[in-house]
């Protein structure tokens, strides 16, 4: 008997059942047991064999993730040296997705000034601007870190 060999057991009915051996587990005559074999075996007729997969992953683009079975509990942090990108983004997402909120748009530009004035974002603006925008926190939230640096 060698690993790989199938076994046959007939059972009731007339059915047979398949077993493909994974181990021959031979062992040799001892001083109390005889000669033997303890096999390892598997159901069916095939041997489990491994498998090897190789995945890739090409990721574009900021913030790009890969879920397995899992749940986005991430939350995208912008971060810039060019603090204009972050004034031009806010913009950009007040007009695409809250039909260009007028009072959102002025707040953003109250605080790009002061941020050009002094060279940070003034408290008040700031806070302001969080009051305005708490309803719609989800496509505000990759700013606020951004933001609360230019505080300081």
């Amino acid at each position: 008997m060698e690993d790989g060999d199938y076994l046959e057991r007939e059972l009731p009915g007339k059915r047979i059942e398949k077993f493909t051996v994974k181990n021959n587990g031979y062992q040799p005559e001892g001083r109390i047991s005889p000669e033997r074999y303890e096999c390892v075996v598997t159901k069916g007729n095939t041997l489990d064999r491994e498998t090897h997969s190789s995945i890739t992953y090409n990721l574009h683009g900021n913030n790009s993730r890969v879920y397995n079975n899992s749940v986005d509990n991430s939350s995208n942090v912008i971060s810039s040296d060019k603090s204009a990108e972050v004034f031009v983004l806010l913009n950009k997402i007040i007009e695409e997705q809250l039909s260009s909120n007028s009072i959102l748009l002025n707040l953003v530009n109250d605080m790009e000034q002061s941020h050009k004035d002094k060279s940070f974002v003034s408290l008040e603006t700031y806070q302001k601007f969080i009051a305005q925008a708490a309803n719609h926190m989800t496509l505000f939230s990759p700013f606020i870190p951004v933001l609360t640096e230019m505080l300081k």
